[in-house]
């Protein structure tokens, strides 16, 4: 079977550019085995468009997803927005992966392991130790604030640790190294590789743990801690916290 498809050229709307026309009659030759990439062909010869057409593919996804065709202001400022809004490890890492963590081990936890985690917690000495858990975390976890989970970070291998399995306490011990990184009142710029290496080993395993974690915005930020701390120094001088 042999399929010829031809393209007149005066034919070609205003959204297709002339340019995109190799010749007067364009003729393509496909055979039955070929039918299955024709979408693949056509997505190829989309990006070959010029910047006009780009423009009102944009504009048409644009007016799908209801966002607005004027150009922000703050992307004319002489200075990289993404490079200057640093990462904040309150809602990064406690409403983050701590949060994901908790709720996911709480979830599976039966009553009794629940009520031992309590009891866990009111066993351990608190010397040493900055802040508290404000309500019964077997009952309240869901409603946990960030003073909540900076807490957990410091007492969470030791209350859950009967309970993990061994993905887990390579989550919880890299997170925890990245906590350390975070909450640490010095930066120590010659060291910025270690830091680095901190949080790529907490993202290799949270690979190992979970597929659908990795995808997620607050665990890719992470890795971008260390550059933010490079330009502004200690993550406690920008952290929303109080």
């Amino acid at each position: 079977m042999l399929i010829v498809i031809r393209v007149d050229p005066l034919a070609v709307t205003e959204s297709h550019s002339p340019s995109a026309i190799a010749s007067d009659e364009l003729s393509l030759a496909i055979g039955d085995e070929d039918i299955g990439h024709l979408d693949e062909a056509e997505k190829d010869s989309e990006s070959s468009s010029d910047s006009a057409h780009t423009q009102a593919e944009r504009k048409r996804l644009r007016t799908l997803y209801g966002t607005s065709e004027k150009e922000s202001h703050l992307l004319q400022l002489p200075v990289d927005l993404h490079q200057s809004t640093p990462i904040e490890s309150l809602h990064t890492l406690g409403l983050g992966p701590y949060k994901y963590l908790l709720w996911e081990k709480m979830e599976q936890l039966s009553e009794k392991q629940r009520k031992e985690v309590v009891a866990r917690i009111a066993a351990l000495p608190s010397s040493g130790l900055t802040g508290g858990i404000s309500s019964d975390i077997s009952r309240h976890y869901k409603s946990f604030v960030g003073r909540d989970f900076k807490f957990l970070a410091q007492i969470a291998m030791f209350i859950f640790s009967p309970y993990l399995f061994e993905a887990e306490i390579e989550v919880w011990l890299a997170l925890s190294m990245v906590f350390k990184m975070v909450y640490c009142d010095e930066f120590e710029p010659q060291k910025i590789e270690l830091y680095r290496d901190v949080c790529h080993q907490f993202a290799r395993a949270i690979d190992c743990y979970s597929v659908t974690w990795r995808k997620k915005l607050k665990i890719h930020l992470i890795l971008h801690l260390p550059d933010s701390m490079l330009r502004f120094g200690p993550a406690s001088s920008f952290n929303t916290e109080r």
